[in-house]
C-alpha cells in the first residue's frame, strides 16, 4: 500500500466473489480499504508503479525511484504485436505506449459488456484474464 503514498494509480480486483458475481474493477490513486469493492470480499490492489527508496534516510533527504509494476515479457509481446515502443512514462510521441495506456486498456476490457458475457463463468471463479491487444490500424492509436 505504500506505493499509493506517491503519484500512482492502482486497479482493485476481487478474485472470486462470495456472491458468484463478477465485481467490476475500480481504479484508485489513493490508499483504499480492502472492502473498497464489496463488504463481503477483500479486494486485491495492484499499483501501476512500484516505488523504491534509492538513497538517504526517510524524511526530507529520501529519494524514491519508480518503476512499472508490469511483467517485462508481457510488455515486450504487446510492443511487438502493436509495433509500438514502450516507455516507462507517458510521452506525447505517437508511436509509444506507457503503463497508463496498459491500465486504460485493461480497465476498458474488464468493463466491456461483451467481454463479461463471453467469460462470465470464468470471471466467477478467478481473476479476469485480459486478452492481448490486436494489431492497431494505421490511422489510429491502439
Amino acid at each position: 500500500m505504500q506505493n499509493l503514498m506517491f503519484e500512482n494509480y492502482a486497479i482493485c480486483l476481487v478474485r472470486r466473489s462470495r456472491s458468484n458475481d463478477f465485481v467490476l474493477p475500480y481504479i484508485t490513486n489513493t490508499i483504499v480499504d480492502k472492502c473498497i469493492l464489496s463488504t463481503l470480499d477483500n479486494a486485491n490492489i495492484f499499483p501501476l508503479y512500484l516505488y523504491n527508496e534509492s538513497k538517504g534516510k526517510q524524511g526530507t533527504d529520501c529519494v524514491y525511484d519508480r518503476r512499472p509494476n508490469l511483467n517485462p515479457q508481457i510488455v515486450m509481446r504487446i510492443a511487438d504485436e502493436l509495433g509500438l515502443v514502450f516507455t516507462e512514462e507517458k510521452e506525447p510521441s505517437k508511436d509509444t505506449f506507457s503503463p497508463i495506456d496498459i491500465l486504460d486498456y485493461i480497465y476498458a476490457v474488464l468493463h466491456s459488456p461483451s467481454y463479461r458475457s463471453k467469460y462470465i463463468n470464468f470471471l466467477r471463479i478467478d481473476f479476469p484474464k485480459v486478452p492481448y491487444p490486436h494489431k492497431r490500424k494505421s490511422s489510429s492509436n491502439w
